[in-house]
């Protein structure tokens, strides 16, 4: 079993308010996925909810989606690249990656903006990958909602998504996201991690380590 998607979030960033968003992004996000492939029975997507530090096992389910999983989604905010659960995630799934017989690195790491940071910035490794949405893919009126994700992150669409123009601006996310996924998971085909399990989650480096940061977002990958 593969699931389409792995969905790295940080659970330090939840909020009382806000916990239930990225639950009901992830949720809306795996319907649109589904819709679009021919099994659509599950797994779907994984969302790793777990709070683990360094010296804790790897759940099984965790570790049979991390081994199996066709691309990870990392649900990006400052605060993400502090955890170093979430950091070795990544490496895994980049380890993964490096091992197929391309060029190049395939492009199955989708990092999203959650949240732009006030102070600072994100690592530009993440940010050169990071899912980025072009307006004109919308009406004129509809533009300046969609402008709002690079601004500010999809945490402030997701906030608005039950007002117009705030709404369109979200499906459009959905629909592209899910197009993507599918679309470079089928063109980049990631057998699964051999063996019987993952490292031990202390013996994973953690990606985040010593990165150095971007003052700005560039331009990613547009869906």
């Amino acid at each position: 079993m593969a699931w389409w998607f792995f969905m790295s979030y940080a659970r330090a960033d939840d909020q009382p308010r806000d916990a239930a968003l990225v639950h009901s992004f992830f949720e809306d996000l795996k319907a649109e996925v589904a819709a679009r492939v021919t099994d659509q029975s599950p797994p779907i997507a994984y969302f790793d909810q777990e709070n683990l530090e360094p010296g804790d096992p790897w759940p099984n389910e965790i570790a049979d989606a991390l081994r199996n999983c066709r691309t990870f989604l990392a649900i990006m905010t400052a605060r993400y690249f502090t955890r170093e659960y979430c950091g070795r995630e990544w490496a895994i799934f980049e380890n993964r990656c490096r091992a197929l017989d391309e060029p190049s690195v395939p492009p199955l790491i989708i990092p999203v903006l959650w949240v732009a940071p006030e102070e600072g910035g994100l690592p530009e490794f993440a940010t050169d990958l990071q899912m980025t949405f072009d307006p004109a893919v919308v009406h004129q009126e509809e533009r300046p909602a969609l402008e709002d994700y690079a601004r500010y992150g999809l945490l402030h669409i997701v906030k608005r998504k039950e007002i117009s123009p705030y709404r369109n601006a979200y499906e459009t996310i959905l629909e592209r996201l899910a197009a993507r996924i599918i679309q470079v998971a089928t063109e980049h085909p990631l057998p699964p991690l051999a063996g019987p399990g993952l490292p031990s989650l202390k013996d994973v480096a953690n990606r985040f380590a010593a990165v150095p940061q971007a003052s700005a977002s560039p331009a990613g990958p547009s869906g």
